[in-house]
């Protein structure tokens, strides 16, 4: 994930809290896991929450190493091997529900990627969902496409806001997908001997977490290690569309309008009338008095 921060600065703060094996730590804003996976390499528990979607499912994905390392580069073979088939049928992709939702939103149109491009996505996505293998399998080489649907195949740059760039040059998707997951591959044969500590991602809204499905320890957390959304106009669904996408989870504007209502208010393409998010904060003292500063300030700036 680009908006990623460093697994550096986890290790340094758990370190630093001096969290050993065995401990638990809560990240209500994981993202694509980056607290869960350092945590994770290091013997902490983690339970882990993000509203969107898609970064939910790559962190899911990063933090299962039960997985065999050969099976995944097989499974790659096999849907390299399928590709050119699937990747010729134009009729059946220009049905597949991304492909319709990138059409119909005007991003195509829009440079966020070619079409030339997004046949070689869509078709490796369609060659993963007929293989005959479990769906962890499946979802390991689809976070490998939904990572090269950004980084190789689209138009999309980020600076820090996300922004499309002029068109691509053409670019082989497939191959940068086959090395991908060999590089996925490799990174799992040295997770799994370090993979002993409980991790839980869950998909949730954090202002209304539940002791239920959080899977609260019975002593409480040890540390919270998270980067927050924060007041600037970042819009994480946005710098997500491509994946939100790919993985069908946005397919038109009421199922976007319904994964930003689940995140907390950071900017304002992303507030609406029937907020309440005041009422969550409206008896801690400390944030109001931090928020009547910040309106002071405010009065004097143009």
């Amino acid at each position: 994930l680009v908006l990623g921060y460093s697994d550096h600065l986890v290790g340094d703060i758990i370190d630093e809290f001096k969290l050993t094996p065995g401990a638990t730590v809560l990240d209500p804003f994981c993202g694509s896991g980056t607290t869960a996976v350092e945590c994770k390499k290091r013997g902490v528990n983690c339970s882990a929450v993000d509203a969107n979607p898609a970064s939910w499912f790559a962190a899911r994905v990063k933090t299962n190493w039960r997985l065999i390392p050969s099976k995944i580069t097989a499974a790659a073979d096999q849907v390299c091997g399928m590709f050119p088939v699937l990747r010729s049928n134009r009729e059946a992709l220009s049905l597949d529900p991304t492909y319709l939702y990138l059409e119909e939103s005007g991003m195509l149109r829009r440079g966020w990627i070619s079409k030339a491009h997004l046949w070689d996505i869509l078709a490796i996505k369609a060659s993963v969902r007929s293989l005959p293998c479990g769906t962890v399998y499946k979802n390991v080489l689809l976070l490998a496409a939904m990572s090269e649907l950004v980084h190789s195949a689209s138009n999309v740059r980020f600076g820090p806001e996300l922004y499309c760039s002029g068109p691509s040059a053409r670019v082989n998707v497939l191959k940068h997908f086959r090395a991908r997951t060999e590089q996925m591959a490799e990174d799992l044969e040295i997770a799994r001997e370090s993979g002993t500590a409980l991790t839980s991602i869950t998909l949730g809204d954090s202002r209304a977490l539940s002791r239920s499905w959080l899977g609260v320890p019975r002593g409480g957390f040890d540390a919270v290690i998270c980067s927050p959304p924060y007041p600037a106009e970042h819009d994480y669904t946005r710098n997500s569309r491509l994946e939100l996408a790919f993985l069908e989870h946005v397919t038109d504007l009421e199922s976007l309008r319904a994964i930003k209502k689940t995140m907390v208010r950071s900017h304002t393409k992303g507030i609406y009338k029937t907020d309440k998010d005041s009422e969550l904060v409206g008896e801690n003292g400390r944030i109001a008095r931090l928020a009547e500063r910040i309106e002071k300030k405010a009065q004097s700036r143009n």
